[in-house]
């Protein structure tokens, strides 16, 4: 019995160990998989034209994955890969005003709602600590749903990144409205 719960306990401490490493080294493969120039630029001579298109992000086979690898993209290289990336960077551009309007009802509810904390001096960090919460909720329901949309109607895994993306887009601007009118309900 003891030798049992001794041999539990060492691979448990083994365990503990080599999980975070685990981690830390496919994050690290990932980040730099998704970032990496194409495999034949290094091959090519110098004199060569480069490739117009660097960074290669459908080899990156995760969906997230690979949004975030398009988001990285410069500019240029976003245009070149056509309508799937520019219209990731448009998501990125809605999500910032959906992360300002939130920024907005905080700021406001907290100078509203500031003589709460006469009575309950936690009021205001619970009012943001849930607020935030309930954000990163629904983006989390957000991008599930939209990653899922363009399956569930058959379409194709080459669609479903540009299908996904407008669906992330429509979903937001409606969510902005809302938080807007939200905004709009303090007094």
């Amino acid at each position: 019995m003891i030798k049992a719960k001794k041999e539990s306990e060492k691979f448990s401490a083994t365990y503990r160990r080599i999980v975070p490493l685990w981690l830390a080294t496919s994050l690290l493969s990932v980040l730099t998989g998704c970032s990496s120039p194409d495999v034949n630029a290094s091959a090519q001579d110098k004199s060569a034209t480069p490739s117009k298109v660097k960074t290669d992000c459908s080899r990156v086979a995760a969906a997230k994955d690979r949004e975030a690898c398009l988001l990285a993209l410069p500019a240029k290289e976003c245009e070149a890969l056509g309508p799937t990336c520019l219209a990731l960077q448009q998501a990125r551009t809605i999500n910032d005003e959906m992360a300002a309007a939130e920024k907005k009802i905080i700021s406001k509810a907290r100078a509203r709602y500031a003589s709460y904390t006469a009575d309950d001096p936690a009021y205001l960090d619970d009012l943001e600590k849930d607020f935030s919460a309930s954000a990163n909720a629904w983006r989390t329901y957000r991008d599930t749903y939209c990653q899922a949309e363009p399956l569930i109607q058959g379409m194709s895994r080459n669609e479903q990144d540009a299908l996904s993306a407008a669906c992330k887009m429509s979903i937001t601007r409606s969510r902005i409205e809302q938080l807007e009118q939200l905004a709009k309900s303090i007094p």
